[in-house]
């Protein structure tokens, strides 16, 4: 089916609220990086009443490297003597969305790190 309700526009933006209630959004190239606009979307019921909430939508560098995309966090862990804790990292996106780790990250621990006296490594 065609996209319906709104197809707005602009020398920035050209936005579509389609039929299933997602948005298909396309910044011009001229856009600055970190622009940010929120565009209000009124949902419909069947029984005629409606909700309304914004979709925030923020241009991101088309040629960011990984390191530019991507934040890796690790959660601190309590360690308790003679039990293995693991702490796995977490990704988020410039909008701070949840993302997969990207597809051939590989980690390491950074040179020149000393564990502390009485620690051993290894499994």
């Amino acid at each position: 089916m065609a996209p319906s309700s709104l197809l707005v526009r602009t020398r920035l933006l050209v936005l579509t609220v389609n039929e299933d209630g997602s948005i298909t959004v396309c910044y011009s190239w001229d856009a600055a990086p970190g622009t940010t606009i929120k565009v209000p979307v009124v949902v419909t019921y069947p029984d005629g009443t409606t909700d309304e909430v914004t979709v925030t939508v923020t241009v991101e560098q088309p040629d960011a490297k990984d390191n530019q995309k991507y934040e890796p966090k690790y959660e601190g862990k309590l360690v308790v003597p003679g039990v293995k804790t693991t702490s796995a990292p977490s990704f988020t996106d410039q909008v701070v969305r949840s993302v997969d780790v990207p597809e051939g990250s590989k980690f390491a621990i950074t040179d020149g790190f000393t564990a502390p006296e009485g620690c051993i490594g290894g499994d």
